[in-house]
């Protein structure tokens, strides 16, 4: 199975090719107002931004903040590589500590790819899953 083949394998198990927008993203200054290519390769920058940008939106919406964990992870990210490509294990390792603290507050059942499941985390990660895995909402608090 190619790389391509294998993107697209996870992007069929994560449940959607196209993430809908979340009121957050444009809140937190996520979207730059132009369309972006789902299909675009990620570089690192982006994935730094929009894990921040998540970072605030779970410290502004769950009891308790982001956590110790992603505020670590967030505030480990360097001003470097920001052109750099990203592979698919690069996307989950952000992602998990998030969907970790989603799961724990019982905003979300489980991670939005397939625990176990047959794909090359070496293989590019694309603007699609990106925005697929951080498409998640939180309503406001009680």
């Amino acid at each position: 199975m190619n790389a391509f083949a294998r993107s697209f394998f996870l992007l069929i198990f994560c449940g959607q090719i196209f993430a809908a927008e979340p009121s957050w993203w444009r809140e937190r200054g996520v979207l730059n107002g132009k369309p972006a290519d789902d299909f675009a390769a990620v570089n690192a920058g982006q994935l730094k931004n929009i894990a921040a940008a998540a970072c605030q939106e779970l410290d502004a919406k769950l009891p308790g903040g982001a956590g110790a964990e992603i505020a670590r992870l967030v505030g480990s990210f360097a001003n470097s590589n920001n052109f750099a490509a990203i592979n698919l294990g690069q996307l989950k390792a952000v992602a998990k500590p998030f969907y970790d603290r989603l799961i724990a507050e019982k905003f979300v059942a489980e991670y939005p790819w397939k625990p176990g499941a047959t794909t090359d985390d070496s293989a590019a990660a694309n603007l699609g899953q990106l925005k697929n895995v951080f498409s998640f909402e939180i309503p406001p608090r009680r």
